[in-house]
Parts: C-alpha cells; sequence; structure tokens
C-alpha cells in the first residue's frame, strides 16, 4: 500500500529522477517544459532536450506493469545510471576487434617475435592518452578480421575504413606542432597506418591450398604502391627531427637489432641481382643521363638497405620492404608515374623482395604479384633478361576466381 501524500514520479525530468524526487503534494514534479522543481533551484531541465514522442501514450494512461525480469532484482535499480544513448552495436564491435587486436593480430605486427610487448601492452596503454592510437589499432584488427574472415568482409572493412579516417583526423592535429610528448604516439600510429595502408589491399589468403585470391578484393597498382611510398616518406619527414627522441624513447626496442651471423641466400641473390641491373643500365647510352642518375641512386639505396638488414634482423625482407620507401626521392616516384621503363626495374626488383616479405606478414599478401605484374606489362623486350630473375621468385599458384 502506498504511503499518504506523494506518488512516484514516472516521466520526470532527469534530475528529479536521479534524486529520488516524488511528486509531493505541495511542490510537485509536473512534468512540464522545464519541470517546476528545475526552475525553482533554477538548473537545466532535462525534459527541454527530450520532447515527448508524437502520438506517445497520455499520462492517463496506465504505464505497462513490469516485467518479472525487471522486478526480479531491485538492487540492480539504484546502479542504473542515466546514460547518453550510446548504440550498444558499436562498443561490441569495438571490444570484439580490440580482442582480436590483443589475442591475433598484435602476434603478427612486425617484430612482434622478439618485440610482442611494443604491440600488445605499450601501444594500447599510449592510446589512453592518444585515442588516434586506438583507432588506428582497431582498424588494422578490422583489416585482419576482414582478410581471416571473407564472408564479414564488408562490415569489417567499413569499421576499419571509420577507425582508419578517424586516426588520421587525430594524427593531423598533433603532427600540426610536434613535440617531445606527442612524437612517440605518432610514430605508432603512423607504423600502424602504413600496416593499415597495406592491409586494405591485402589479397591472397596463402592459409588456402592452394592459395586464393581473396573474393571482391581489388589487387592493388602501382599507383597505389606510389601512395604508400608517399605516404611512408611523409610521414618520416615530419618526424625526421624527432628521431632521436623516438629512437630512445617509449618505443626505443624496436630500434634495437642484435647482429647475427643468418645467412640469407634470397637477399644475397638479390644483391648480386641489382649490381648487375646497375651495370647493365650504366652500359646502356640510350638512356637520359638524369634518368640514369636518379635510377642508379635509388639501386645504391635498396643495396644498402638490403645488406643493412641482413646483418640486423631474421626478417630483413620486411625491414627492406618498410625502409627503402622512406629513402627513395620525389623525382624517383615522378619516373614511376611516367611508367619510366628503367625506373620500372628497380621496381619489380623491390616487388620480389616485398613477395618474399610476404611470407611472414599477412598484410603485404598479394602486393608483390600484383605490382609486378602491372610494371612488366611496360617493360620492354630489350630489358627482359633484367627482371628474368625476379619475375621467377614472384611465379606462384594463385587460383583464379571464379
Amino acid at each position: 500500500m502506498p504511503r499518504l501524500g506523494y506518488t512516484k514520479s514516472r516521466n520526470g525530468c532527469l534530475r528529479c529522477r536521479q534524486r529520488r524526487v516524488k511528486v509531493w503534494l505541495f511542490h510537485p514534479c509536473d512534468e512540464k517544459r522545464p519541470c517546476s522543481a528545475c526552475v525553482r533551484h533554477d538548473v537545466r531541465c532535462s525534459l527541454l532536450d527530450n520532447p515527448p514522442p508524437a502520438g506517445g501514450p497520455s499520462r492517463r494512461e496506465l504505464p505497462a506493469k513490469p516485467t518479472s525480469a525487471q522486478t526480479a532484482f531491485p538492487y540492480f535499480d539504484k546502479f542504473m545510471l542515466p546514460t547518453g544513448g550510446e548504440r550498444e552495436a558499436a562498443w561490441i564491435q569495438d571490444l570484439e576487434l580490440m580482442h582480436h587486436y590483443s589475442v591475433v593480430t598484435s602476434h603478427t605486427m612486425p617484430r612482434a617475435q622478439d618485440e610482442l610487448h611494443v604491440w600488445q601492452k605499450l601501444a594500447p596503454n599510449l592510446s589512453f592518452k592518444y585515442p588516434f592510437i586506438i583507432h588506428q589499432i582497431l582498424a588494422v584488427a578490422a583489416f585482419h578480421m576482414a582478410y581471416l574472415e571473407p564472408e564479414r568482409r564488408s562490415e569489417l572493412l567499413l569499421l576499419a575504413s571509420q577507425h582508419q579516417n578517424r586516426s588520421i583526423e587525430g594524427m593531423r592535429a598533433h603532427l600540426a606542432n610536434i613535440t617531445t610528448e606527442n612524437c612517440h604516439a605518432l610514430f605508432m600510429a603512423s607504423s600502424l597506418l602504413l600496416v593499415g595502408a597495406f592491409a586494405s589491399f591485402a589479397n591472397i589468403r596463402s592459409s588456402d591450398s592452394p592459395p586464393q585470391v581473396v573474393v571482391g578484393q581489388r589487387t592493388p597498382t602501382i599507383e597505389d604502391m606510389i601512395d604508400v611510398f608517399i605516404l611512408d616518406r611523409g610521414v618520416a619527414s615530419v618526424l625526421h627531427s624527432s628521431e632521436p627522441t623516438i629512437h630512445s624513447g617509449y618505443f626505443r626496442d624496436l630500434f634495437h637489432f642484435k647482429a647475427h651471423k643468418r645467412v640469407n641466400p634470397f637477399m644475397e641473390q638479390m644483391v648480386k641481382e641489382l649490381r648487375a641491373l646497375e651495370d647493365q643500365i650504366n652500359q646502356d647510352e640510350s638512356i637520359s643521363r638524369i634518368v640514369r642518375i636518379l635510377v642508379n641512386l635509388e639501386i645504391t639505396k635498396l643495396l644498402d638497405a638490403a645488406e643493412k638488414a641482413v646483418r640486423t634482423t631474421k626478417d630483413s625482407e620486411m625491414r627492406v620492404a618498410t625502409y627503402w620507401p622512406i629513402t627513395i626521392a620525389e623525382d624517383y616516384i615522378t619516373l614511376l608515374r611516367q611508367r619510366n621503363e628503367v625506373a620500372l626495374l628497380v621496381l619489380v626488383h623491390y616487388c620480389c623482395i616485398l613477395y618474399k616479405a610476404e611470407e611472414n606478414n599477412w598484410f603485404l599478401k598479394g602486393w608483390g604479384i600484383s605490382i609486378a605484374s602491372d610494371a612488366d606489362k611496360l617493360i620492354s623486350p630489350k630489358w627482359r633478361g633484367a627482371i628474368k630473375w625476379p619475375l621467377e621468385q614472384l611465379a606462384q599458384n594463385v587460383a583464379p576466381t571464379s
């Protein structure tokens, strides 16, 4: 039996309900907009922000009886806090992505075999201060899930693009003012963004036998490769002034390489092929002087990257795949845009390294052979011998899509 003198307000304003204000006989919460109680206390009434639904039931209609599930555990009631109306599906999706990143994707990141804690702990921890990191983490996780679960591809690629867009927005705001504090976050976000840039076109599932092209996935082109080069160069140039701080800072473990004597026959042969290509270019008088200088410079950089990588890391192909693009000159990119065949000769050799790196890096799958195939169509017969070896290495049995 209800106590004499009041009834409960079922449609009162948020403040009144939070304070458990009753509809007192002399000071009623009259549910006006604004209600009298809020006017009296000179505070904003939530009823102004929540107009009654059109065609809704009148106040005289009896409310629906609580379900047994709602009344069975009344001690939960006081802990039911007002919400901002967030969509449950959104945070559940993000939770799924974060879980996948933590237990699966983080183990597939560059150098994760030696420095897993960087990807699994340090990067997520720093994202609490710099949310653009967590958005890129979720984007990479979504790309990875889309790669593994093609039946959910459309849904997951949409999530990946949404999170990547938000990450880029956050990065842009901080890149305008790089400091000794935010440079570490920008380095990590840009590293994850590079993975995302490659992952968005990963199109071969090597786990299948024979390897399958992912149905519906567009294969990357030379122009896509150029876009990745520009991204890699651009972020690296902006962060260049902070390089010493980054190398000795929060993610310093990623820059510590142990020298080893591991033999890498593939990279040894690649070095020989690049030197032979350099000789062929120097002997061809039909090549303009400026093109010869530009292309030879990039060959030298690729050779340098390859020789250093072999001495310092087990995954030397991945090291070259991400490092060489940082060093290439803008004029060389211009030659690629013009589809200069001498410049494309070097690109084919790089694609061969990229293809070899695919063995341990899912986000690179399909890049090497796709770009090399495009370049191969543009190279004249006189240069067939120069690209014979890399094309032989790129040969693989990919089942055609139906």
